[in-house]
Parts: structure tokens; C-alpha cells; sequence
């Protein structure tokens, strides 16, 4: 037997389609509407960043504790924006305006930078504290003309340190002393001679 399915009328199908393309113009008006949406809000965040940028500033801050009389290096600071409203007139907004030069004071770590406690390795006063390394000590060491080259050991040479140790001998079966070269210090900086302080730290 042979079966056909009954066909839909043609009003039903012309109903088909005018849906058909009313939900069509509903997906593309959909998606315009979305496009232009999103251009808008894009625009609303540009000009928002804009407005912080033009209100906003960026200064040198302390990365860690940086000591008086030491030589700052780029490794110790860091940037961040900050309110140009809060901003004091002094705050430093360049790393390049601070590597280099030293502090008066203690900068503490997370501490903003000012110019007015910076200045130029040449322009500080030249102390045995501020010459020597942090981690190191210095030591005194008495030296005479012979000892000394007769002057030629100059602040910022290296030098090594030895000492005349007397160490115990037998001799004729009699205990006495006798002089030994040791070693004690090897590529040793030195700092000062007398008080002739070099540049170099």
C-alpha cells in the first residue's frame, strides 16, 4: 500500500516563513545590538583609563631599606601611580633621577622618594662609616713607612695581609721562638691611610 503524507497548506506555509524571518532579523538585531554595546563600554573603560592617567603620576618608592650615605642602585626602587593631588612638590618620578646618587637619611622600605634628601657621592662628607660595605667591617691595621711601601698604598688598593708569627722551636735542647710568615688575609680593600680617604667604597 502506498501511503503519502498530507501536504500543508499553503497558508501554513507562508506562516512558516514570515516566522522564519522574523526570527532571523530578531538574531541579527540581536547581535548589532550586542556589537554596539560592546563598543560602547570598550570606549567608557578607555576614557576612564585616561582620565586616572591624566590625574595620576608615576614615583620612585623604596624597594628595601636604603641607609644613609650608600649608593643607590636601580635593584633598590620601584614605581607606583600615584594621585597627583596627594603628591608632595619634593617626590622623585624618575628612577634615572635617583641611581647613583646617596641618601642624608634613612629611607625606609616602601618610602617614597624625595629629592631633598639625595645628593651626589661628591657632595656628601666623606666618613669611614659611609666607605665601608655593607656586611663588613674595618680594621685598623698599624703600619710604619717600610710597612707601607714608604707611602705608595694608597686608598682603594688591595691589599694581602701577613703576619710574623712566633711559633716554638728546640734548639740544643733549649724551648725558643722563632719567626714565621703566615698568611692571615688575602685581596684585602683598603679604605683608609691615616686620614686619606679614597673615593672608591
Amino acid at each position: 500500500m502506498n501511503f503519502r503524507l498530507p501536504l500543508l497548506p499553503l497558508v501554513e506555509k507562508r506562516g512558516l516563513i514570515i516566522a522564519g524571518g522574523f526570527a532571523l532579523a530578531a538574531a541579527v538585531l540581536t547581535m548589532v545590538w550586542l556589537n554596539q554595546t560592546q563598543a560602547r563600554l570598550k570606549e567608557e573603560a578607555r576614557a576612564k583609563l585616561e582620565s586616572a592617567q591624566e590625574n595620576t603620576v608615576s614615583v620612585v618608592f623604596a624597594k628595601t631599606d636604603i641607609h644613609p650615605g650608600r649608593l643607590i642602585s636601580e635593584e633598590m626602587l620601584y614605581t607606583r601611580l600615584v594621585d597627583k593631588n596627594n603628591l608632595p612638590p619634593e617626590a622623585v618620578t624618575s628612577i634615572a633621577r635617583v641611581i647613583d646618587r646617596i641618601s642624608k637619611a634613612l629611607i625606609s622600605k616602601d618610602t617614597l622618594i624625595s629629592t631633598d634628601i639625595l645628593v651626589w657621592p661628591t657632595t656628601r662628607e666623606t666618613t669611614l662609616a659611609m666607605k665601608t660595605p655593607i656586611g663588613k667591617r674595618a680594621m685598623t691595621i698599624s703600619v710604619d713607612n717600610i710597612s707601607a711601601l714608604l707611602g705608595m698604598i694608597k686608598p682603594g688598593d688591595y691589599v694581602d695581609v701577613i703576619g710574623l708569627v712566633p711559633l716554638p722551636v728546640e734548639v740544643d735542647g733549649k724551648q725558643s721562638a722563632q719567626a714565621a710568615t703566615v698568611p692571615l688575609f688575602q685581596n684585602v680593600l683598603i679604605l683608609a691611610v691615616g686620614s686619606q680617604l679614597g673615593m672608591a667604597a
